[in-house]
């Protein structure tokens, strides 16, 4: 939650000429809807969030691949961080409500989608999970956003879709699924 709630603010703040951290104090920040500089920087620190996730997570992708299993730590951390900055890009939605750059936003989407699609890959102990429902929550949660991205009721922005599930990662369930 920290670290969404980091990548949150980073989006939120993102255009400093109206913005600023210390606003908190003030009742949080003064978020300039359908503006389409704002837009932009949220955009640019979106796409920072989602290089990090997909840094940690091609460690633990290197890692599996030289001893078949990238061991408790690393997955888990790359689903922290992406989970972290695709539920703060979907929490602050001005980004993709008004844009000039859609092809941008359709980036971003493609991006997380990548991103899951590899995370699921790996076991659910692999990821931390240890329990029969989180990773079901996850693919709820992304099937959620996925809808919500897809339709984008505002009108404004453009419409795209995330799919993570596919037949290399168990459709969602992990590699080990089945064997």
């Amino acid at each position: 939650l920290d670290k969404m709630n980091e990548f949150a603010k980073q989006i939120q703040y993102a255009d400093r000429r109206y913005n600023n951290p210390s606003d908190e104090e003030d009742g949080g920040p003064v978020l300039l809807m359908f503006n389409t500089y704002s837009s932009y920087l949220m955009v640019e620190a979106i796409q920072r969030q989602l290089t990090e996730a997909t840094r940690v997570l091609n460690k633990a992708l290197k890692a599996a691949k030289s001893i078949n299993s990238s061991g408790p730590g690393i997955a888990k951390d790359a689903l922290g961080v992406a989970l972290a900055a695709s539920i703060a890009a979907d929490n602050v939605s001005h980004w993709r409500h008004d844009t000039e750059t859609p092809e941008d936003c359709k980036k971003i989407g493609k991006k997380i989608e990548k991103l899951f699609r590899d995370l699921l890959w790996f076991s659910d102990e692999e990821l931390g999970i240890v329990d029969p429902f989180t990773r079901k929550a996850i693919i709820s949660k992304l099937e959620e956003i996925n809808r919500d991205w897809k339709r984008d009721s505002s009108g404004y922005g453009p419409s795209f879709t995330i799919n993570v599930k596919t037949a290399k990662n168990g459709l969602g369930l992990g590699r080990f699924v089945g064997v």
